[in-house]
């Protein structure tokens, strides 16, 4: 399996169920900067539990599909709730570590409009995504260092032994190129909320 964009999604869960670890890759690929982005907002931005639940949601999803023939709709819904419920469950553990019992008392599972407010930033950061995957490799990996690592110009120019106005050109010319890709689109208010 080499072409990703020949396999629809139920060819993949096909694969999947036999066990197939490149269709699992696949999904991997697809869906695992997403459910970490989503898992950031729900998690209140704690990035390091954010990648344990997104690769805890996806080996279970392979389990679930592999082992005990589950047999999803979509498989972007089922990875989105299993998601949503570890981040539940870690507010409610973190809830419980800081002591907080009245605190527990009153929580309430995530409400329809937090998890629909971050399914929507989803959507945003998914659609820039895959325009940061059109930037030329160095472009690319400086947005990545930035909005994702959260890292500031110092950090990224000292990790690639460039110059921090090397940098500062490098993330000028990727935005502008976002910008330009996405306004031809018509998604001017992506490009404003993210970059502006």
């Amino acid at each position: 399996m080499t072409n990703r964009q020949s396999y629809d999604e139920r060819e993949l869960l096909s694969l999947i169920s036999t066990g197939d670890e490149t269709a699992m890759e696949i999904v991997f690929q697809q869906y695992f900067s997403r459910l970490c982005f989503f898992a950031h907002k729900l998690t209140g931005g704690n990035k390091e539990e954010a990648e344990d639940i997104a690769q805890e949601a996806l080996m279970n999803f392979w389990i679930n599909v592999r082992d005990k023939g589950a047999t999803p709709l979509s498989t972007q819904a089922y990875l989105f709730q299993m998601v949503r419920n570890r981040c539940y469950n870690y507010n409610k553990r973190e809830k419980m570590k800081a002591g907080r019992e009245n605190d527990l008392l009153q929580l309430a599972p995530l409400s329809e409009n937090e998890v629909e407010q971050a399914l929507i930033q989803e959507d945003i950061f998914n659609k820039i995504y895959q325009q940061l995957l059109a930037l030329p490799p160095r472009q690319a990996e400086i947005i990545r260092l930035i909005f994702l690592e959260e890292l500031d110009t110092n950090e990224i120019a000292e990790r690639l032994q460039l110059t921090p106005n090397n940098i500062r050109n490098h993330k000028a010319r990727a935005i502008e190129t976002i910008r330009s890709s996405v306004v031809k689109k018509g998604w001017r208010i992506i490009v404003s909320l993210f970059f502006y």
